[in-house]
């Protein structure tokens, strides 16, 4: 093995397992370790297929813009088929295995690995990439370009895994074709124009990126059973509840613990302040009491007292903002 392929191995395998690793770390207790070891093989033999078919001149992305644009769809079709036919093999399907998208996984991702290889192997050798030989503009965009290829083989993989479990094969064979005609225009652009290297580098990471999101987010969750989800998400369903505005404002309308509470304590208070109030007032002022005109001054205190001590004692729902002791308050009053 000569250097550059040892290069390109170990970027693509170090790239693919890195991802493998974020991608089903929390659902390996539902893998069998069989069928796992199965979609590493199917995929390293059918990347090699992959690349002895453009090897052979049928496929490929060359100076020619006609044989070029031919390959869009040539290599789209023969890559999902090698997908679909792999995927629903009997070693995957048999016993109606629900999570054939982990395994799935396991085939994309070393199958983008051993084509990343291919790929740097070449441009390293060649010392150009589309029509570019500085080291400065070859290394990055080789990086890029082989880090969007990786995700885009292992999502599109973990896709059709997910359509052969639910018996969709053909559905999401005509899908994942579509979505690879896609991905070989960007390559078919940079053929025809070497200046757009990056930006078709770019394009390939952000749709290998947005793929393995989607199939990360959307496509393995719904590959879980019943059984599995309840498993994986035990309190998805307590939480909603507990969290149901119209549940807590029901049950803060329908509880009459913290209202009597309250209304009793607001008069308690009140009294409290009143009396004390009345004390300090025939200490200070032993005059003014013997008068009339200021008997009233006590009671107006008291009121004050009452409604500025009430929300003391007042229980506040933090989420629904409703206070449960104010209608008792105010008919104590």
């Amino acid at each position: 093995m000569d250097n550059e392929t040892l290069v390109g191995t170990t970027v693509g395998f170090i790239l693919a397992f890195a991802f493998l690793t974020h991608i089903l770390m929390e659902y390996e207790k539902f893998m069998d370790e069989k069928k796992l070891a199965t979609g590493f093989g199917f995929g390293f033999l059918s990347a090699v297929v992959a690349y002895l078919v453009e090897q052979l001149g049928i496929f490929g992305f060359t100076s020619d813009p006609y044989f070029s644009f031919y390959s869009i769809f040539g290599i789209a079709v023969v890559h999902t088929a090698l997908k679909g036919m792999s995927l629903n093999h009997h070693r995957f399907t048999e016993g109606k295995d629900p999570n054939i998208a982990f395994y799935g996984a396991y085939y994309g991702f070393t199958f983008g690995a051993v084509y990343v290889t291919v790929i740097i192997s070449k441009v390293l050798k060649g010392g150009e990439m589309g029509g570019h030989t500085e080291p400065y503009i070859i290394i990055p965009m080789l990086f890029f370009l082989s880090l969007g290829m990786i995700l885009f083989q292992g999502s599109t993989s973990l896709i059709m895994g997910y359509g052969v479990s639910q018996g969709k094969v053909f559905t999401y064979f005509r899908n994942i074709s579509v979505i690879h005609i896609f991905m070989n225009i960007f390559f078919f652009l940079n053929v025809l124009y070497n200046y757009l290297l990056p930006l078709t580098t770019a394009l390939v990471l952000v749709f290998g990126t947005f793929l393995y999101m989607y199939s990360y987010r959307v496509i393995l969750p719904l590959s879980l059973t019943k059984e599995q989800k309840k498993e994986m998400f035990p309190t998805l369903r307590p939480i909603g509840k507990q969290l149901s505005r119209k549940s807590l404002s029901k049950q803060s309308s329908s509880s009459p613990t913290s209202s009597p509470d309250s209304s009793q304590a607001a008069p308690s208070s009140s009294s409290s302040s009143a009396s004390s109030t009345s004390l300090s007032s025939t200490k200070t002022s032993p005059a003014s009491s013997s008068s009339p005109e200021s008997s009233p001054e006590p009671s107006s205190s008291s009121s004050t007292d009452t409604t500025s001590s009430s929300p003391q004692s007042e229980s506040e729902d933090p989420l629904t903002g409703e206070n449960g002791s104010d209608q008792n308050i105010t008919t104590e009053n």
